[in-house]
Parts: structure tokens; sequence; C-alpha cells
């Protein structure tokens, strides 16, 4: 089972593999901006997603957000991202 680590509110969630981490963090009491409720258009789910291992791939609508919002490497859209390692996510909010 992978670990979501959340530094910022010290904590550690375990999920299944494939889990979508925007739904993980919401199921665990952590609050993710989303005006489009995970369908990959607003952008307002954007973490800061840091790996040893790779995540999924990147999908088309996660490819035209950090197109348009000019995101670096470690942001992902929440909502677009399988969990299938264990990660550490951080956001400018918590």
């Amino acid at each position: 089972m992978p670990v979501i680590s959340v530094p910022q509110l010290n904590k550690k969630i375990s999920c299944k593999l494939n889990d979508i981490l925007m739904d993980v963090l919401q199921e665990n009491e952590i609050p993710v901006a989303s005006s489009c409720l995970g369908d990959g258009i607003c952008g307002k789910c954007v973490l800061n997603i840091e790996t040893e291992d790779e995540l999924n791939t990147v999908t088309e609508l996660e490819a035209r957000l950090k197109s348009k919002y000019s995101w670096t490497e470690i942001q992902r859209a929440s909502c677009q991202v399988k969990v299938t390692t264990n990660i550490t996510v951080r956001s400018t909010y918590w």
C-alpha cells in the first residue's frame, strides 16, 4: 500500500494502489481546492508532489493545465494523479 505524506499537516495516509490523490486526501479530511469536482479542467487542485518513483503519465487534460498555468515538473493536478508509490505532497494553502 502506498503512503501519502503531508508534512505541512503532520499526516501520513495509506491508500490503495491507483487511488486518485485528490479523493484520498478529501476522504481523510484534507482540503483540496477544486471547482470542477475532479474533472481535470479548473487547475485549482494543483499540488507539489515529490516521489522517488514515477507517477502515472500526465493525462491530456492535465497536460493542458500544465501548459496553461506553466506548472513545474513537481506540480500535478491531484484529481489526475493515481497513487502508485509513496509520495510527499505540499500545497500553498495548507
